[in-house]
């Protein structure tokens, strides 16, 4: 797979987030602009202790990032940095922030799966 990001188009936009989202070979990546001051609170609303039950990897090119965690302290990711975030974190946007984000596609499939049944994104 060859793709460049900034070129393709958004497949998913709403009021502070922009996504480029594409599946190869069972990962899915998220190229993700997203506003300071956003999170997915009310779409973690469904979950035990309100955190996103799936383990992403990924790579913050600007921007700053701050991820509570359910069982650990939390971490703030900054431009430049690679992370790990396993089940059970919240993510809040410090500053206007460009990265992206890596999941395993059934894992991501499921977690978008919940958000259509439960009425939180349009499905």
């Amino acid at each position: 797979m060859h793709l460049n990001f900034e070129s393709t188009p958004p497949t998913v936009e709403f009021p502070g987030y922009e996504g480029r989202w594409v599946a190869e070979d069972g990962m899915h990546f998220s190229y993700e602009k997203c506003e300071a001051g956003s999170n997915i609170d009310n779409l973690l609303s469904i979950y035990p202790n309100q955190a996103c039950p799936v383990p992403h990897w990924g790579y913050i090119f600007s921007g700053a990032v701050r991820v509570e965690f359910v069982d650990q302290p939390e971490e703030t990711y900054r431009a430049g940095d690679f992370f790990h975030v396993p089940p059970g974190h919240r993510p809040y946007m410090l500053e206007d922030t460009v990265l992206l984000q890596i999941t395993e596609k059934v894992a991501f499939d499921n977690y978008m799966n919940d958000l259509k049944q439960a009425g939180l994104i349009p499905g």
